[in-house]
């Protein structure tokens, strides 16, 4: 038997080996990380209906100036018979793009129901998007006294 080959080989062998050992455990605790993803902040903006001269028309439940912004709404019940308050939740960076002054702006597109006299909020969207997005977050319509 020759074993001044074998010692040859095994000294020429032997590092390597180990060198691909060292890679393959460094590759196994390694891994893929997966990126933190960060949720955005979302605000939620409240209005409360102000009727012009008693008027819950479907056009004037629509009009944004008849809406202004609140701290909370103002309306206790649920009824679909007369415009009240809504509230929408939006992202916290953007709030700003839904507001114009104290009205609500052209991004919140109202949508009712309801007669020619007495009409209520069903949903609020953001019709600036190829595809409308609900921002509806609560609607509060009052019972017609």
């Amino acid at each position: 038997m020759n074993t001044k080959r074998s010692h040859k080989t095994i000294k020429f062998i032997l590092p390597i080996l180990a060198l691909a050992f060292a890679v393959g455990i460094a590759f196994a605790f390694t891994g893929t990380q997966t990126p933190v993803k960060t949720k955005l902040l979302d605000a939620t903006l409240h209005f409360n209906y102000t009727a012009p001269g008693g008027d819950y028309s479907p056009a004037a439940v629509r009009t944004r100036a008849n809406w202004t912004v609140t701290t909370a709404p103002n309306c206790e019940t649920n009824f679909d018979n007369d415009a009240c308050s809504f509230s929408i939740t939006v992202p916290d960076a953007d709030k700003n793009s839904y507001l114009s002054g104290s009205n609500p702006s052209l991004k919140a597109s109202i949508q009712t129901s309801g007669t020619s006299t007495d009409a209520y909020v069903t949903n609020i969207v953001d019709s600036t998007l190829s595809t409308p997005l609900d921002l509806t977050s609560t609607i509060s319509n009052k019972l017609q006294p």
